[in-house]
């Protein structure tokens, strides 16, 4: 059969389609990179523009803090020069806090820091002055117990030696016989020994004040280093001049203090001491003939009577 219908139109190669097909996705693919790395320039460049921006407000706000800082400094009369690497590392200590997240500003209270703990070092180097002369319990050393022990030894001599003398008259006229003498002399040494701790307790009282007026001045000293601030004036080797002074002046007139402190004050009652001496022995060999033992009993009654009155009692009598 020659003619009739056309001819049968052929199927589609599954190759070609594949490879059109493909074609498509690498050019969206190219067309998506280029937009991504356009995207990621785009991005690259915001983030070095705010990078710059905040290196730049960094930089502006240490300028800012540092020239506070100068100000203070000038107005507390320092010198820069002299604390300017202390500045900067306080700077570069805080800007190194200072997260790419955060504001770019320094603390407004990093000057005050800085001169709160130079003043603070002063502080310290004054009070090691101080120390080198005034130690804890320097005003022990300075007036030891021992002291006053040359002049109580003194005074306390000088009535020992008068109430000895005394009843060694007494003796000597007869009053008293050897028994009575020696009872009397016995006596006198346990007054010794209650005048001495009398004498002890004055003396102790003294020097505990003259040990208070020198721990007085160490405290005025530790109180003017702990109150320093810049502009101030202070020297500890001023108050080491005070207290030296002070403490010459008072070793000097230690021996008068004591006196002073004693006054009329008599440690030995030798009446007293005579009249029992004189009853211990008995009527005879007194040289007062057969009245003597009742004449040193009334003796010896006043004599208690006149000390209760005085709200002494018999304290320190034998």
């Amino acid at each position: 059969m020659c003619g009739g219908g056309g001819s049968t139109p052929q199927a589609p190669d599954p190759l070609r389609q594949a490879e059109a097909d493909m074609q498509v996705l690498r050019q969206q693919y190219d067309l998506d990179r280029e937009q991504a790395e356009a995207e990621y320039a785009r991005q690259l460049q915001q983030e070095e523009k705010e990078r710059k921006q905040f290196d730049n407000d960094l930089g502006v706000s240490r300028s800012n803090t540092r020239s506070s800082i100068n100000d203070l400094f000038q107005r507390t009369g320092l010198d820069l020069n002299q604390y300017d690497d202390r500045i900067i590392s306080e700077l570069d200590r805080a800007q190194a806090g200072i997260s790419y997240d955060d504001k770019p500003a320094f603390s407004s209270d990093i000057g005050q820091s800085i001169l709160d703990s130079i003043r603070g070092e002063q502080v310290k180097d004054y009070q090691r002055g101080i120390n080198e002369f005034a130690p804890e319990g320097f005003e022990r050393t300075a007036f030891a117990g021992t002291s006053d022990d040359a002049v109580l030894e003194a005074i306390l001599g000088e009535q020992f030696g008068e109430a000895s003398d005394s009843i060694l008259r007494a003796r000597d006229r007869g009053v008293l016989n050897d028994t009575g003498y020696n009872y009397a002399s016995q006596n006198l040494e346990q007054q010794r020994r209650a005048a001495s701790a009398r004498l002890q307790d004055i003396g102790g009282g003294i020097l505990e004040g003259y040990r208070g007026e020198l721990g007085d001045l160490a405290g005025t000293a530790r109180t003017g280093a702990g109150n320093y601030d810049f502009g101030d004036t202070f020297d500890p080797n001023y108050y080491r001049g005070l207290i030296e002074e002070r403490q010459g002046e008072l070793g000097g007139r230690l021996e008068g203090d004591i006196r002073n402190a004693i006054g009329g004050e008599q440690f030995f009652n030798t009446d007293t001491l005579i009249q029992k001496g004189g009853i211990n022995q008995g009527a005879q060999n007194t040289g007062l003939g057969s009245q003597s033992g009742s004449l040193l009993g009334a003796l010896t009654k006043r004599n208690e009577e006149t000390e209760q009155k005085r709200g002494l009692g018999t304290a320190g009598s034998f």
